[in-house]
């Protein structure tokens, strides 16, 4: 029986969880789900088993992109960051990160699906649950965490491009619902590299909800 894995923005992209599916080939009827959810430490995984199908019933999606700030990039971190040691306003960022939430057209944050028809028939619109600009814990680090039930291709560096313009004074947080209402990709900042781009997790319907999130919940209980 083949294996499906869940459709990833890119194909080198770095992933905390995994869900790999192994489905029969008579109408892809869902066989067995493991989904791999890697913490911080890379030798401690944990494993949930689940009869579901990841790629096509998730419902959710939250991605980290991640901003090294400190005057030299940690060797472990290279091609896994973006580092910009330069001024940012991290307040006006935050700020700039918030209008993204809600429904929106996002062509103007959009790369181009590689043809003309594609791009001109394909759905723009998508919903934002959360956008925001995070702090990490203990490092010269920020970090921009968004949650939504799909994306464009692209969208996420695209979006953190115009952040950084933000940040470095080029655009104000009040220029963020222009460019959305402006529909066009050629006024977005700039697309920032894959480098720092994670998916961090994945939601299902219940009753598993989002399995990605259990393994913390567990973690949060049993320090309770």
């Amino acid at each position: 029986n083949p294996l499906l894995r869940t459709r990833r923005t890119l194909p080198g992209l770095p992933a905390e969880t995994l869900c790999l599916n192994r489905v029969r080939m008579n109408g892809h009827q869902p066989s067995i789900v493991i989904l791999i959810h890697w913490t911080d430490d890379f030798f401690r995984r944990r494993y949930l088993v689940h009869l579901l199908m990841s790629r096509w019933q998730a419902q959710g999606k939250t991605y980290r992109y991640r901003i090294v700030r400190g005057a030299v990039l940690p060797p472990f971190d290279h091609r896994r960051a973006l580092h910009y040691s330069g001024p940012l306003d991290e307040d006006a960022m935050a700020a700039a990160a918030r209008h993204f939430e809600g429904e929106h057209d996002f062509t103007t944050f959009a790369a181009s699906s590689g043809g003309e028809d594609e791009d001109r028939d394909r759905e723009t619109v998508r919903v934002i649950h959360s956008s925001q600009i995070v702090h990490e814990p203990g490092r010269e680090e920020i970090a921009y965490v968004v949650r939504g039930r799909s994306f464009l291709r692209y969208m996420v560096r695209k979006i953190v491009g115009s952040l950084i313009e933000v940040g470095k004074g080029r655009l104000a947080p009040v220029d963020i619902p222009q460019l959305l209402e402006a529909r066009d990709p050629g006024r977005s900042g700039p697309t920032v590299p894959p480098d720092g781009l994670y998916l961090v997790s994945l939601e299902y319907p219940d009753p598993t909800d989002s399995l990605a999130s259990v393994p913390s919940r567990r973690s949060a209980r049993s320090r309770s």
